[in-house]
């Protein structure tokens, strides 16, 4: 029997007849995919995909020079630690599982000395992330102070971006002579305490560990939040700083 063909509705491509049906009383022809019309369909998905990644690339405020860092050139460079491997691999799995994590909150707290290779790992996780369509913003509570008190509707991007990265916490000034810095101090709260109550996660890095971060002067209230925020707290150790 000799095969027979259909018009594809969209493009105009000859398709091969499979089989025909009839229902209610009318004969319809089942045909083969239209690879023309699936090439196109994927090519136009690929680009809004590359544009959405493009654009969430750009309003995460991660520095250009971080945007080829992956897990994978990471691991390429190898690890000058136990405690940095460590961090990769936790940084690894939370990436794995980002749906998961962004819809429990689950944080983490990412500590050690300058220069130990903090940053690099969490530009890779903003890298993942961001591949896989979710948004991030990354940032230093010194640089968003100016920032909020120029415009307050920062705010607002800081509580409902899905991961939020504080990069160098506990390097802000929360203490000027005998005076504690009240605003700089309610302001840090309420940003962490909103993505708290609504479950969303938040990245530190830090030169400090958890416990040290009062003693800097922030306020005892906004440290059992961290502390509660972040599933895992890692410190990486290395016996020289990376960037020698």
């Amino acid at each position: 029997m000799e095969d027979e063909y259909k018009i594809c509705d969209k493009c105009g491509a000859k398709l091969k007849v499979l089989e025909w049906r009839t229902i209610l009383g009318k004969r319809f022809a089942i045909v083969e995919n239209c690879t023309n019309c699936m090439e196109h369909d994927k090519e136009i998905e690929d680009n809004q995909t590359n544009m959405l990644i493009s654009d969430l690339t750009k309003e995460s405020n991660l520095q250009k020079k971080f945007s080829s860092i992956t897990f994978k050139s990471i691991e390429d460079m190898g690890f000058p630690s136990k405690s940095y491997k460590d961090a990769f691999d936790s940084a690894f799995k939370y990436c794995s599982v980002i749906d998961k994590a962004i819809d429990n909150g689950w944080g983490m707290y990412v500590y050690g000395d300058t220069g130990r290779g903090k940053t690099t790992i969490i530009a890779a996780m903003i890298n993942d992330i961001i591949s896989k369509k979710h948004s991030c913003y990354i940032n230093n509570i010194t640089n968003l102070k100016d920032m909020i008190f120029n415009d307050k509707s920062i705010i607002y991007k800081l509580i409902n971006v899905d991961v939020l990265f504080l990069d160098d916490f506990g390097t802000e000034v929360y203490v000027k002579g005998d005076e504690t810095d009240t605003w700089t101090n309610e302001k840090v709260y309420e940003i962490i305490n909103a993505r708290y109550e609504r479950q969303k996660p938040i990245i530190f890095t830090s030169n400090l560990s958890p416990g040290d971060l009062v003693q800097k002067g922030l306020l005892h209230k906004t440290a059992d939040r961290i502390s509660e925020m972040s599933n895992r707290k890692l410190k990486i150790e290395t016996d020289k700083s990376l960037r020698l």
